[in-house]
């Protein structure tokens, strides 16, 4: 039997749309500081507002024990902010940037002690765990005009469970 790995942005997006778990909530109608949350681009993206895009640049599907199959997805989240704190406070949009990240990263990173949930709520066989690493980089910028965006791109993996392939 084969396994999709078509889904695996959706499950994902799924995951980080997710509220009232006792991980950070990122979409701002849960109390969250992005406007959307969307699995892949838009084709006229919504503008002035912060957006959280996921993509799968990668995935390959890994063969061992001669039958068995593993597919593993490298997972690429697209942080877009845009600048607008009303007072022009270029640190203050950084500074808010910088939370919305963290949240972003403290949901990746799933339930520690004592729940261990690694799987984004059994959507996949390990989140952020094979390498046990979350990558955050944000884009270089210099000093923006107002209604200008900053980026960052988060990058981990995720691993579906195997199977007879």
């Amino acid at each position: 039997m084969f396994i999709t790995t078509a889904d695996a942005v959706d499950r994902e997006t799924a995951w980080l749309r997710t509220s009232g778990d006792g991980l950070p909530a990122l979409l701002a109608d849960d109390g969250g500081h992005f406007d959307l949350v969307e699995p892949y681009l838009l084709r006229s993206p919504a503008r002035r507002k912060n957006r959280l895009y996921v993509l799968r640049p990668k995935f390959r599907i890994e063969r061992f024990g001669s039958q068995r199959r593993i597919p593993h997805y490298d997972m690429e989240l697209l942080a877009i902010w845009t600048l607008s704190n009303g007072t022009g406070d270029f640190q203050a949009d950084q500074r808010a940037f910088d939370v919305a990240l963290n949240n972003v990263v403290a949901r990746i990173g799933g339930f520690g002690p004592p729940h261990m949930d690694k799987t984004h709520g059994g959507a996949f066989m390990s989140a952020a765990e094979d390498p046990g690493l979350i990558e955050v980089q944000i884009t270089p910028y210099d000093m923006p005009t107002p209604g200008l965006e900053i980026e960052a791109h988060i990058t981990y993996t995720v691993d579906d469970p195997d199977f007879n392939g």
